[in-house]
């Protein structure tokens, strides 16, 4: 019997807001002061649209567990399609230390412990990976799931509203204000590139709805409901951004605003100007476990995929994969290792902010090629195999897809190419150095994805 679809605008529009909504990502934003909001629009537009429809039509015509390894696969055959998956699994590496970074000062705020060692900190991040890795192993991705959905209410929802408020009262009780509003203000200066490098921080901000992608054909009557689903889910995510975004620069100066502690700073600062301090540890607190959820959620899903690919593909690992039924925690393991090796670097750093920022450059141009690899495999699928079922079809024709595939195409090659250039803001170093640092693992990725062979054992001759 044929499932009958189970999800309808309201449940999707929550799960993609459970999905994408974070608060640690509005000091990013900040920098920006008021023209966030023009960023804020075009990513929206340009990128988080396009993401949303093209991964769900390859998720409705390929539904099979492997997601980007399977839809790039299809296109441009095995190699790229591990490519793909090995990016995902690399980007979400080297995005953990910044998140676990950013939930351990959060974590500090909790137990009012202002000004914690480093050391104590990596102790502290080391907790919450293992946390993480254990939870999702002994309860899978469905509960942790439902955790990350609940964690959504009290770890974003509330402190984010609060946020917001506090950004309200301060604009209509007279407070001076650290963000000047103002047409010139509204778009950046397009001939430097220090000054749009952050753009590619947005972009991330709106990145990760492909994961929900497997829920297209579960969707009643998903050529009318989906893009119902993504519009308002985008809505949402954009004017709670927006705000919480504006709360935090309205504040908070731009030379004062730290990548890691900025949002936890304008909580506090919202809170202690209520007279309601005391909350502060009980929402960090709230913040944190939300993150534990959060965390979960992706360790699953990226190490998922790359199990799949080494279970499918010819790499030398296809028979120990799947010979090995705690394979799948074992890559969880070598990841959370890794993540929690490139964080206890960070934690000695002179310049938290400058190494935070380099991880979240590194992390962002991997995730913007995997991007990449997608939206060419759309626009090649939809041209050579248009006979493959779509339950769900980005609607107007051919034409319409490519449209559509071409503005996200576009605007993942922009922001791959500008997070090469260090931002004006931030001390990163030496540039021979801070170039180098990319060109040397982008030149690793590809020896890895492309030229390594394994040796085959010849077939015996009679």
């Amino acid at each position: 019997m044929e499932k009958k679809p189970s999800l309808n605008v309201f449940l999707l529009t929550l799960i993609n807001i459970a999905t994408i909504l974070s608060i640690e990502n509005w000091a990013f934003l900040a920098e920006y002061k008021f023209s966030s909001l023009f960023f804020l629009l075009l990513t929206a537009v340009a990128f988080f649209i396009p993401v949303s429809l093209v991964s769900a039509e390859l998720a409705s015509a390929w539904p099979e567990r492997g997601g980007i390894f399977i839809w790039v696969k299809q296109a441009f055959g095995e190699r790229l399609g591990f490519f793909s998956v090995l990016l995902l699994w690399i980007s979400n590496l080297v995005w953990f230390p910044t998140i676990l970074s950013y939930f351990a000062v959060t974590f500090s705020y909790a137990f009012a412990a202002w000004d914690l060692h480093p050391l104590w900190l990596h102790f502290l991040s080391i907790g919450l990976i293992s946390s993480s890795v254990v939870l999702s192993h002994k309860f899978g991705i469905r509960f942790m799931g439902r955790l990350s959905s609940l964690a959504l209410l009290f770890g974003t929802l509330v402190p984010g509203c609060l946020i917001i408020l506090g950004g309200f009262y301060w604009v209509f009780s007279g407070q001076p204000l650290q963000m000047e509003c103002s047409w010139r203000a509204l778009l950046p200066n397009f001939s430097r590139m220090d000054e749009l490098v952050f753009l590619t921080g947005v972009l991330i901000t709106f990145s990760g709805i492909e994961i929900n992608a497997i829920h297209a054909r579960d969707v009643e009557q998903p050529h009318r409901n989906y893009p119902k689903a993504i519009f308002f889910s985008g809505l949402v995510i954009f004017l709670f951004s927006l705000l919480g975004t504006f709360s935090i620069s309205i504040a908070v100066p731009r030379e004062n605003i730290d990548l890691v502690s900025a949002t936890m700073e304008a909580l506090s600062h919202y809170l202690n100007f209520f007279g309601v301090g005391w909350l502060l540890p009980i929402l960090a607190l709230f913040i944190g476990i939300g993150g534990i959820g959060g965390m979960t959620v992706w360790i699953a899903g990226s190490n998922q995929g790359l199990l799949t690919a080494l279970q499918q593909g010819d790499f030398g690992f296809k028979s120990f994969a799947n010979a090995r039924k705690d394979y799948s925690f074992r890559l969880m393991g070598v990841q959370a290792f890794l993540a929690l090796a490139l964080s206890m670097i960070g934690f000695f750093m002179p310049d938290m902010n400058g190494f935070y920022w380099i991880l979240t450059a590194l992390s962002s141009q991997l995730y913007l090629f995997m991007y990449i690899l997608m939206f060419g495999a759309a626009i090649v699928l939809r041209l050579n195999k248009p006979d493959v079922e779509r339950p769900y079809k980005i609607p107007g024709g051919t034409r319409s897809m490519i449209l559509v595939a071409g503005a996200g195409l576009t605007s993942s090659l922009f922001g791959f190419g500008i997070s090469f250039f260090p931002p004006g803001q931030i001390e990163t170093g030496n540039l021979f150095v801070y170039e180098s640092f990319f060109l040397v693992i982008w030149g690793a990725l590809i020896w890895a994805g492309f030229f390594y062979r394994r040796k085959r054992t010849p077939a015996p001759t009679n």
